[in-house]
C-alpha cells in the first residue's frame, strides 16, 4: 500500500461546487481506497491505494466525482514524499504559519512548458517554481491577488490548485500517520 495526497480544485469556494466531505470520504472508500481521512471543507484527501498509477488514480477519482456530485473537479495527486521535497524547498522560510500572510503553494498537474509568468499588472506576488508546483508569498495578503489559481492556468496551459502553508504542513503529517 502506498499513501497519497489528493487535492481537489475549487471544491466549497462560495457556492459552487459543495461536497460534504463525509460523502467525499464514503466515495473514496468505495471506490476501494484504504485509511481514508480528510483535512478541512477545501478537498483534501490522503488515502491509502495498492495502485501506483498516479495519472490513473486521478481519472478515477475525477469520474467518480462527477458521477457522485455532478461535476468536474480536477484532481492532482501527490506523495508525501513530494509534500517532504516541498517542505525542504521552501524559498520563503522567514514566512512562519504565525504569520498572517503565510506562503502558499500553487500545486502543478503538468510541467509547464514554461517558467517564466508574467505577474498580472500591480501585483506584488513573489513566487519561485519547484518541481510541479509554484511557491508564492502574497507580501499583501491573498484575497484580492490576480496571480490566482486561474491566472497560472491560463498562462502555464495546466490544472492548478493551491494551498496556504499550514494546509501544506498538515497534509504531510496527516499522511504519515493512520
Amino acid at each position: 500500500m502506498q499513501t497519497f495526497i489528493a487535492l481537489l480544485r475549487g471544491i466549497n469556494l462560495g457556492n459552487h461546487f459543495k461536497m460534504k466531505m463525509p460523502a467525499l470520504k464514503t466515495m473514496f472508500e468505495d471506490l476501494g481506497f484504504e485509511a481514508v481521512r480528510t483535512y478541512l471543507q477545501s478537498g483534501n484527501v490522503v488515502f491509502d491505494s495498492s495502485a501506483s498509477d498516479i495519472s490513473s488514480l486521478e481519472a478515477k477519482i475525477e469520474a467518480a466525482i462527477l458521477e457522485e456530485f455532478g461535476f468536474v473537479v480536477p484532481t492532482l495527486i501527490r506523495l508525501p514524499a513530494d509534500f517532504e521535497r516541498i517542505v525542504d524547498a521552501n524559498p520563503f522560510p522567514e514566512q512562519t504559519i504565525s504569520n498572517s500572510i503565510q506562503p502558499y503553494v500553487i500545486f502543478l498537474k503538468n510541467t509547464p512548458a514554461s517558467q517564466k509568468l508574467e505577474l498580472p499588472e500591480s501585483e506584488f506576488a513573489e513566487h519561485v517554481f519547484g518541481e510541479l508546483e509554484i511557491f508564492v508569498y502574497y507580501p499583501t495578503g491573498s484575497g484580492t491577488s490576480k496571480f490566482s489559481n486561474n491566472f497560472v492556468e491560463r498562462k502555464l496551459k495546466t490544472s492548478a490548485s493551491s494551498r496556504n502553508w499550514r494546509t501544506v504542513l498538515a497534509l504531510l503529517e496527516m499522511s504519515k500517520s493512520q
